[in-house]
Formats: structure tokens, sequence, C-alpha cells
């Protein structure tokens, strides 16, 4: 019996993150554009000295 390998792990692997985070992404900014990705960036990035809390105050703790 031949011992089992994972030629193939590494390429598919990428390929799939590729597909379902890169991929996405570049269509997104080459068809929406600079605001698009300006939304995505703000979403996936906060800044997170500034938010709100459970009344809807905005607290800034932000150091100017």
């Amino acid at each position: 019996m031949k011992p089992y390998h994972n030629k193939g792990f590494l390429p598919a692997s990428l390929i799939v993150l590729f597909l379902l985070v890169g991929l996405p992404f570049v269509i997104g900014y080459l068809t929406w554009g600079k605001d698009w990705f300006d939304l995505y960036m703000k979403q996936a990035f906060p800044e997170r000295c500034r938010y709100e809390d459970n009344k809807h105050n905005i607290i800034d703790t932000c150091e100017d």
C-alpha cells in the first residue's frame, strides 16, 4: 500500500482562497470603483477609538 500524499493540497487551497477572497474584491473594485473600496475598508477595518453604545450615543476616545 502506498502512503497518502498531499501533492495537490497547496495549489488547490491557494486557488480556493483566491476565488473566495481575492477575486470578489477585485471584481468589486473594478465594477464599483473607489467608492466601493472606501466603504469596504470602513466596514472591514472600522476606526476603533470611535464607537456607538447600545443607546446610540457616539463615544469618541481618540486623542486629538
